[in-house]
């Protein structure tokens, strides 16, 4: 095991600075641009060699008796990145020739399948909070998640709180879409890169502001596309919607939240017609179209729990499942000290918790969730044992596979229209 010491960190530094000069050396003679402020995107970079084995974890595990009586089981946990400590430093020095010596920190994993392929997303950023650099990997495997290969990876300026930003939303015209808040390109704010089979991706490019009343389009958290149209939020609860992704309009209505933070941290997804929008408060807001009338769920909003970094899918069978970060929900299995991340399903009025996985420290957990080969698909952030605090700069990206129970959409209590 490599011991984190001063020596072992000048004697690196050394290393790490001449890989980053060779790195620079190589693109300018091969021609491949060093990203850059002036530039009007960001070019993704192809890393072919770099490819994780991952491994079966046994981390404590959380099952409702009401999801267990339903016939749900956890199949396996698996650590995709981040194994161990040895795992995790051979592959930083593997992966310095950005040029930065000191501890990068892994940030909110996401997941989701496309093309008959998983495709996985985390960022590494230089500082646990604030403005930084940042790098975002993106990842392909197969439906066992056995094998990963990096297939792209963005070097970006980081605004503060831009993990929160980044997403995959599949389109309706069957590309993906990947969006983060990238403070490099001159416009600044939100930015988005395509994808046809999640192997390939175009430049990151920023959104464009329309709209003289409410300014750019800002923060914007995850996006869902129905009927052929992006919609999502941004900061302080302000509807948009684009034709194209990139080029936003607003709907003429903010989310009724009472003084609460509106916008921050929030996930969308549409239940037939029905958007669908889940909140780092607690409240789920539902609208139908033309998406002007808001019924707004406070109820799970009370309490001291958190839903810090939310994410939210509508299944096959019209369920709609959310996943957060567990802060405050202590009385989930009453082992994990409250660092989880938890399940919910989301039934009429009601977030219901039904499953949780400890994660060991603060500032981790956020769950990622898709639908793949009939079972739920969970991403979240772990740190391993024996650490603590921002120690998640080391931490891992654990995926979990989830035998889910059918409910057929009758079943499915709706919120009223």
């Amino acid at each position: 095991m490599v011991t984190m010491t001063v020596t072992h960190s000048r004697r690196h530094a050394f290393i790490y600075t001449g890989l980053l000069f060779c790195a620079l050396a190589y693109a300018a003679g091969a021609g491949v641009a060093v990203p850059s402020r002036n530039d009007p995107e960001i070019v993704p970079r192809t890393s072919p060699e770099l490819v994780e084995q991952s491994v079966e974890i046994e981390p404590d595990v959380w099952l409702s008796d009401q999801l267990e009586a339903e016939g749900a089981k956890v199949i396996w946990v698996k650590a995709i990145w981040g194994r161990n400590d040895d795992h995790w430093y051979d592959r930083w020095e593997q992966k310095a020739p950005w040029g930065d010596t000191s501890p990068w920190y892994i940030t909110f994993p996401r997941i989701i399948w496309f093309q008959n392929k998983m495709v996985a997303m985390f960022t590494e950023r230089n500082l646990p909070h604030g403005d930084g650099d940042a790098v975002i990997h993106v990842l392909t495997s197969d439906v066992n998640c056995e094998e990963w290969k990096t297939v792209a990876h963005y070097e970006i300026d980081w605004n503060n709180n831009g993990d929160n930003s980044t997403h995959f939303a599949p389109t309706t015209d069957g590309r993906l879409m990947l969006t983060t808040l990238c403070s490099m390109l001159p416009e600044g704010g939100m930015a988005a890169s395509f994808s046809s089979d999640g192997v390939g991706w175009s430049p990151l490019k920023s959104f464009q502001p329309l709209d003289p009343q409410y300014g750019t389009v800002g923060q914007m958290f995850k996006i869902a596309w129905h009927n052929g149209s992006a919609y999502g939020l941004s900061r302080p609860g302000v509807l948009w919607t684009s034709n194209d992704g990139l080029n936003y309009q607003p709907i003429r209505v903010e989310i009724p939240t009472d003084g609460d933070v509106g916008g921050n941290e929030t996930a969308s997804t549409f239940q037939g017609d029905r958007w669908v929008v889940f909140s780092r408060s607690g409240y789920v807001a539902s609208s139908l179209p033309p998406y002007t009338r808001w019924h707004v769920n406070k109820a799970n909003s009370k309490g001291p729990h958190s839903f810090g970094g939310p994410d939210v899918i509508t299944l096959p069978d019209g369920q709609v499942i959310a996943g957060s970060r567990g802060s405050g929900f202590r009385d989930l299995g009453g082992r994990f000290g409250g660092h989880m991340a938890v399940i919910f399903r989301y039934d009429g009025e009601v977030l219901t918790p039904l499953l949780g996985f400890e994660t060991g420290a603060t500032m981790t957990g956020y769950p990622g969730l898709t639908w793949a080969d009939g079972h739920l698909y969970v991403s979240f952030l772990r740190d391993r044992p024996g650490r603590d605090g921002w120690s998640r700069s080391r931490g891992q990206f654990c995926l979990a596979k989830i035998k889910w129970p059918d409910i057929h959409t009758d079943q499915v209590s709706l919120p009223p229209e």
